[in-house]
């Protein structure tokens, strides 16, 4: 479902993103994500069927941070919650990890393209998690009330449900592909 997927008539410039991998109790991927003109973004976890997504602040960001957790929920490691976020809003989910010190692999640098969805990282766990994000750039939303952004009508319009809803309704939700 995600595979092409594009804004229509962006123009598709990129966008850095870059982070690393840090480890307390738990393990986390602090990035961000930067552009040459103000950027939104939304995060989606899938597993399985299920998508959960959650979209950034709608503020005049040139960067948005990007993080993945890794929370433990066994003495062991291996069972941990997954969170994924561009900008604000976070969905999880948990699965079991191979092993206890097992990370997924995502390069410390590397170019995305705007208005594309891209994949973060391979999947991984049982049941199997995969992370996407997509970045936009601010004048292709507006801004409504409470902080929440929608895709301008136009760019909207030749959207394939769900993800058209995604991108213009709410803040946060799910659906099933």
């Amino acid at each position: 479902m995600f595979d092409g997927f594009a804004i229509p008539d962006s123009d598709s410039p990129l966008a850095a993103i870059e982070g690393v991998w840090t480890k307390r109790t738990h393990w986390d991927w602090h990035g961000k994500v930067s552009a040459t003109a103000p950027i939104v973004g939304v995060s989606f976890l899938k597993v399985g069927s299920l998508v959960q997504w959650a979209r950034s602040e709608k503020g005049p960001n040139l960067t948005l941070g990007v993080r993945l957790h890794l929370g433990r929920y066994d003495l062991e490691g291996r069972d941990v919650q997954v969170s994924f976020s561009i900008g604000s809003g976070q969905p999880y989910t948990r699965t079991l990890l191979a092993t206890a010190d097992f990370l997924p692999r995502i390069p410390a640098e590397r170019t995305i393209p705007v208005g594309h969805i891209f994949s973060i990282c391979e999947p991984f766990g049982e049941p199997k998690v995969e992370l996407f994000g997509i970045v936009i750039f601010k004048d292709q939303v507006i801004g409504v009330r409470n902080g929440l952004w929608h895709l301008k009508a136009q760019f909207a319009a030749s959207l394939p449900e769900p993800l058209a809803r995604a991108l213009t309704y709410g803040r946060s939700g799910e659906f099933s592909i």
